[in-house]
């Protein structure tokens, strides 16, 4: 019996992992879209001027800032999930990952034109009753907020008991929440090889090209 349960315990920490792991992969690839490339700061966050800058001298044509960071419900603030940061004029060509509320018809661009709005998981629109406009309190940063929610996202990505997942912003409003004004977590990028090569010459002194899938850099 002793062994049974052993092999039990065994079966069932494998499929948890086996679970988790999934989900954290489902969630990448959701937050990744058809980014082949980031750059980041190596020492933190990265100066919003420098995507402005590239992007007016046209070294990253298909570009778009991201904000990536911790998010709590502060009803339940053991709940994490990730706020990303979005410029919703980039979002559909790299992401596709937006439904609609009931009752209303939700775009990237309505993220835009509301201030202070969100677009959350399926399932926790559902759970909590949430409406188009209905209010959700958040903690970032150690700081509340109170935000309007005008979407869902797909659930790809939640853990097995919906504590986790993305909640869907954009720029401004992120960098309002998490007290970050001029500055984003990276920039995506969907590069072909020669715009690699060109970026590794001319992007700036402190900042590394990754590559997406792997988080290497690129050479």
């Amino acid at each position: 019996m002793g062994i049974a349960l052993g092999v039990a315990v065994y079966v069932g920490v494998s499929l948890a992992n086996d679970s988790a792991r999934r989900a954290f992969e489902w969630s990448s690839q959701l937050v990744l879209g058809r980014t082949t490339h980031q750059l980041v700061n190596v020492r933190g966050m990265l100066p919003e001027s420098v995507y402005y800058d590239l992007l007016t001298r046209g070294v990253i044509p298909n570009a778009a800032p991201i904000i990536d960071e911790e998010l709590r419900l502060a009803s339940q603030p053991e709940r994490r999930f990730t706020l990303l940061g979005v410029d919703p004029l980039k979002e559909t060509h790299f992401r596709s990952t937006i439904r609609s509320i009931p009752g209303e018809s939700a775009s990237p661009t309505a993220l835009m034109v509301k201030p202070a709005s969100v677009i959350v998981p399926e399932s926790l629109a559902n759970e909590l009753k949430l409406e188009n406009g209905s209010a959700l309190n958040v903690i970032a940063k150690g700081r509340t907020a109170r935000v309007r929610v005008v979407g869902t996202l797909k659930d790809v990505g939640l853990d097995p008991n919906g504590s986790s997942g993305l909640i869907l912003a954009d720029i401004s409003t992120s960098q309002e929440l998490l007290n970050l004004e001029g500055f984003i977590s990276r920039i995506d990028l969907i590069l072909t090889p020669a715009e690699v090569e060109n970026l590794q010459l001319l992007k700036p002194t402190g900042t590394t090209l990754l590559t997406a899938t792997s988080g290497n850099a690129a050479f």
